[in-house]
């Protein structure tokens, strides 16, 4: 594949990630029946609130938070199975995203950040937060190369709105629609981003390989 085709991703690919999530989002928050924090927050959460108070349990709590552990889990499979089928600085490259988005997957079903690594090893929210930033951010000097030859638009995008979510759980009460709207609607967004920008470098890198 041509080097300038390979840098240039499709528009229609930046219309499937972001038009979905938005929508998914704006209805999430739009809708009249239930709390918008019911459909974005983790299910157990949610189900353990609603006790308190008699309601429990709905099929629709932490809708939209399943549906993102559903994209971190096609980015795993994805990249894992390229990385099995390329090799050299390739394999290495979709290897450590399928490592990278497995390790954030688990923090996203189980709350780890929030909760488990505080208990188990008393290390601060914060702390952790931090640690996954820099984890990202070793991803990306390692394999700046590609990931730039690649066409980064899509991974750009995805982490704007990752930092958007994380800059709003760090300085934002929890509580409200526009902290629901900058948590975790733009973390949905970023999400679709990155699972969009990992599909379609793993297409490009297979497609090469087997040409």
């Amino acid at each position: 594949m041509p080097e300038n085709e390979r840098a240039s991703t499709p528009r229609w690919i930046f219309v499937i990630a972001f038009a979905p999530a938005v929508f998914t989002v704006a209805a999430a928050m739009l809708q009249p029946w239930v709390r918008p924090e019911q459909l974005f927050r983790d299910p157990l959460t949610v189900a353990h609130r609603a006790a308190a108070v008699g309601d429990c349990c709905h099929l629709y709590f932490g809708f939209v938070s399943n549906i993102g552990v559903l994209l971190w889990a096609a980015t795993v499979g994805v990249c894992a199975f390229a990385a099995i089928t390329l090799s050299g600085r390739s394999s290495a490259l979709l290897a450590s995203a399928s490592v990278l988005s497995i390790v954030l997957l688990v923090d996203d079903l189980f709350q780890a950040h929030e909760y488990v690594y505080p208990a188990l090893f008393s290390i601060n929210e914060k702390v952790v937060v931090a640690g996954y930033a820099v984890a990202v951010a070793a991803y990306l000097v390692a394999f700046r190369k590609s990931l730039l030859a690649s066409g980064p638009g899509l991974l750009v995008c995805s982490l704007a709105f990752f930092a958007i979510s994380v800059g709003s759980d760090l300085t934002l009460a929890n509580v409200g629609d526009l902290y629901r709207v900058l948590d975790d609607g733009a973390k949905f967004v970023g999400l679709a981003f990155w699972t969009a920008f990992h599909l379609r470098i793993s297409y490009v890198l297979v497609t090469e390989r087997f040409r």
